[in-house]
């Protein structure tokens, strides 16, 4: 298994016990790569840039904190300003509107998953 596996586990079996890792990890699960991202900055604190290993329950406790202390929450805002600025770029340039619609789909789609919804009909106009 690997980390991202590893971290996923973890958090979904804590999330059994854990009612408030739950509510914020199931908001925002999609964001498990920046999660690993957070993990690996402060494994770089922690070591001081030096090369190391830190224990499993260190790590599982970044984990945890990412979601539970807003971390995550930050991350999905950012990222949601990002396709909004995307888009917004989109609607001002002369594109065709194939290429238009196509793109429309892509950010539908990215928008979708970062909201865990299962139906993205209310995003491909950019909404």
């Amino acid at each position: 298994m690997d980390m991202e596996e590893n971290i996923k586990n973890y958090l979904e079996e804590q999330c059994k016990i854990d009612p408030i890792l739950a509510e914020k990890y199931n908001d925002s699960r999609s964001l498990i790569k920046c999660c690993i991202r957070y993990i690996n900055e402060m494994a770089r604190e922690e070591l001081g840039g030096k090369s190391g290993a830190v224990k499993d329950d260190v790590v599982f406790h970044w984990a945890r904190e990412y979601y539970v202390d807003g971390t995550a929450e930050k991350d999905l805002k950012q990222i949601q300003k990002q396709l909004d600025i995307i888009m917004s770029n989109v609607k001002n340039n002369d594109i065709p509107e194939k290429d238009m619609e196509r793109m429309r789909k892509s950010l539908a789609i990215a928008r979708a998953k970062l909201h865990q919804q299962e139906d993205v009909s209310s995003y491909e106009n950019g909404k």
